[in-house]
């Protein structure tokens, strides 16, 4: 990206200033002693008066050395398990000043909740160095070489900055990743969000974007969960495997989780992952309107078939408790015959009228019996349907009146 050459110098003049003009003092203040220490050979008296002289001298190295540990205070170097890395203000072209300032400061508490980096912003080293990073351009060599120059002197060695554009058709931002060490660019990103509604938040993606080979560096873990077993884990836009799987070892920093399988609406949730650390993260899918509508039909069926073994059952025993009445109906005829034996006689080896009826009579009284017994069958069928079958219109809440998923 073009942005416009700046001048560091006044910024280099403050932090190289620090140590060269220091020293000179201590050694002008060396040279009158040495001018003051010469009469003492003539005359004895001046030399008592000449050793307290250089005391004086001694805390003078002491003021010069004062300001060169308050340098790396700079630096913020509070967080030794951080990358340090300066922010510098997003250059406004057609943008408002204010608008760019406070993008650039959501920026940088974006990077900072990532748990990667110790940020430090341009207004933090503003009364350090006086330099006006709307002028920087990666195009010019001076530049880079500036900038390189100022990253080492705040002892970071990432250096961003970038510009926002105000256009027609919305905005434009374009941030940049400078190696102050290496003067080199790493990356650049440039996103085009349509309104102010979206500002901020692409721009958080633009940065994630340029950033993201610091944040691979440093690794975390990632544990997804899904009740739908074989679910496909996509993170970022890549298929993983399927679900359940172990935790995954993966970059620090914003990541997309994605979980998908068919029949099921696909759930999309954004994640932030913490350096040395696992997150667990819990993805709940919700059926499709298809496949709430082929529950239903399926649970319909499970009920039509519970259904039909009660009523299987319930008239297999109504046959044989039928069969059964009728042959003790026609057998207590027979016993209402004035002819029919009495006494104790075998009743087995009672002969009726006719040997046929005996033997129909048997025939009925034991088919009754075993069609009794059997509609058993068809009525545990029917409980274990209904006991473990699922009901239709159990996901119907699911729906809303257009009858797609929620």
């Amino acid at each position: 990206m073009a942005i416009t050459p700046s001048l560091l110098a006044c910024s280099f003049v403050l932090l190289a200033g620090q140590l060269p003009p220091d020293p000179v003092p201590p050694a002008d203040n060396t040279a009158p002693p040495a001018d003051h220490t010469a009469p003492p050979a003539d005359n004895p008296a001046p030399p008592a008066h000449a050793d307290p002289a250089p005391a004086p001298a001694a805390p003078v190295p002491a003021t010069t050395t004062a300001p060169a540990p308050s340098a790396p205070e700079v630096a913020v170097d509070t967080d030794a398990d951080r990358i340090p890395i300066v922010v510098l203000n997003l250059k406004p072209l057609g943008a408002s000043p204010a608008l760019a300032e406070t993008v650039t400061a959501h920026l940088a508490a974006h990077l900072d909740d990532l748990g990667v980096f110790q940020v430090l912003t341009q207004n933090d080293i503003q009364n350090l160095v006086d330099f006006d990073a709307t002028r920087l351009t990666l195009s010019d060599e001076s530049a880079r070489s500036r900038l390189t120059d100022l990253g080492k002197a705040l002892g970071v060695q990432y250096l961003m900055f970038g510009q926002l554009s105000k256009t027609d058709a919305g905005f434009v931002v374009e941030v940049v990743l400078v190696d102050a060490q290496a003067t080199t660019v790493l990356r650049r990103e440039s996103i085009a969000p349509k309104n102010s509604t979206t500002l901020l938040a692409d721009s958080n993606r633009a940065v994630d974007t340029v950033v993201r080979g610091l944040l691979d560096a440093r690794r975390g873990e990632l544990f997804v969960l899904s009740e739908q077993e074989g679910a496909t884990l996509y993170v970022d836009g890549t298929a993983i495997g399927a679900l359940p799987m172990a935790p995954l070892s993966i970059g620090a920093g914003p990541h997309r989780v994605e979980v998908k399988k068919d029949l099921y609406v696909a759930e999309t949730v954004d994640v932030t992952v913490q350096p040395g650390r696992r997150l667990t993260k819990q993805v709940v899918l919700v059926p499709t309107a298809e496949w709430v509508a082929s529950y239903n039909r399926t649970a319909w069926l499970w009920v039509a078939a519970g259904s039909l073994a009660a009523a299987v059952a319930v008239a297999t025993f109504a046959a044989g408790a039928g069969i059964w009445a009728l042959q003790r109906i026609e057998v207590a005829g027979y016993q209402a015959d004035p002819d029919w034996p009495r006494g104790n006689e075998n009743r087995d080896a009672i002969i009726l009228k006719s040997e046929a009826d005996h033997t129909r009579l048997t025939v009925m009284r034991l088919g009754g019996y075993s069609l009794m017994m059997l509609s058993a069958i068809p009525v545990a069928a029917a409980a274990v349907i209904f006991v473990a079958a699922d009901y239709p219109g159990r996901y119907d809440h699911l729906l809303d009146q257009s009858g797609t998923a929620e």
